[in-house]
């Protein structure tokens, strides 16, 4: 990663007509700026989601111009957050780094679609990524062509790539997916529908007579439904068309600790219970005695987010000399889970 966060940046026209339209260098800065967020989104380990991004991602990868050039379109772009690490990557310096790794694999053209599953092993989040990839790159009649340097190596982004990037988005609207959520409302009519309420947005889900009974008992619980879905534009969920399996969602896996002001890179990854009570979601992890309520499942991950950067900071940067035995014990399992704290 270079050292001031920044990756250079040209459009260059490859028309007749030298330049390049402003309202095309504007989509794609625009389309970028996404891709970034989108990445960010799925470097935290929490849950897809639909919608934009949480500020709290979002306003660490943010884009500013550092500088312009003279060219067709020519600047260096850096992360508008200046936060400070340790040692490591900020979220937006990751978001960077993985968005270079994709379309490296993209323009390399050779095993692009099983190189991908490994950059971003979450289907949901793929398929946005590779959604937002096909918006950001320029077609034939654009005129024009990207190259993206970075860390000493240069990428073109060229129109006859983008076949590439289609052809991934049509395997994509075929593969089987899942969501998490709460099971809602059931109804009975000549298909049988429900609804999940939870992370990946409220979707509703067909499901065959014969699965009536396990659906029932399901009802009101944290659940991941597997099946065949219709996307939309956007590479969200519109419905999910046929139900396969359906199991309880009891955990989710997090990578980074995130609040307005601080970012908590972990090496050692967390397990997070998950639950559903009285109209509330429930994260807990019993190691730290960490533990949250909210209505909503995106509300109820903000609390435990800051639940445990409160606990850091009580604990985890206190002197031991301060702190009971059993306090430093508390201290030593959080240290075993922290890689960076990185600071305004």
């Amino acid at each position: 990663m270079p050292a001031d966060r920044s990756i250079d940046l040209a459009l260059e026209s490859t028309g007749y007509v030298k330049g390049v339209p402003i309202k095309d260098a504007a989509n794609f800065l625009y389309e970028l700026q996404l891709v970034i967020n989108h990445l960010g989104d799925y470097l935290t380990g929490s849950d897809y989601r639909k919608g934009p991004s949480p500020e709290s991602v979002s306003k660490r990868c943010e884009l500013i111009f550092k500088e312009i050039k003279t060219g067709s379109v020519k600047a260096i772009l850096q992360l508008q957050d200046q936060q400070k690490a340790l040692e490591g990557l900020t979220l937006g310096e990751a978001s960077i780094d993985k968005f270079h790794e994709i379309i490296s694999i993209i323009a390399n053209g050779r095993e692009i679609e099983s190189n991908l599953k490994k950059a971003i092993d979450h289907h949901l989040h793929r398929i946005k990524i590779i959604e937002d990839l096909h918006k950001l790159w320029p077609n034939e009649n654009d005129k024009y062509i990207v190259k993206i340097s970075y860390a000493d190596k240069e990428i073109k982004m060229e129109p006859d790539t983008k076949l590439l990037v289609e052809g991934l988005l049509h395997r994509n609207e075929t593969q089987k997916t899942s969501v998490k959520g709460i099971l809602g409302e059931l109804k009975v009519m000549q298909n049988k529908k429900m609804r999940i309420i939870g992370p990946d947005g409220n979707i509703t889900c067909t499901f065959s007579k014969e699965k009536e009974d396990l659906v029932k008992k399901y009802i009101g619980k944290p659940v991941i439904v597997y099946g065949d879905a219709d996307f939309d534009a956007y590479g969200n969920i519109k419905e999910m068309t046929d139900i396969e399996k359906l199991e309880r969602f009891t955990e989710i896996t997090l990578h980074r600790i995130l609040s307005q002001d601080d970012e908590l890179s972990l090496s050692q990854p967390i397990i997070v219970d998950v639950d559903y009570l009285d109209d509330q979601w429930i994260l807990k992890n019993d190691e730290l005695d960490i533990e949250a309520f909210a209505e909503t499942y995106d509300e109820c991950l903000k609390e435990f987010n800051g639940e445990f950067l409160f606990v850091w900071k009580e604990y985890g940067l206190a002197n031991d000399n301060e702190l009971t035995y059993d306090a430093q014990t508390l201290k030593n399992k959080l240290i075993h889970h922290i890689e960076t704290l990185n600071e305004r």
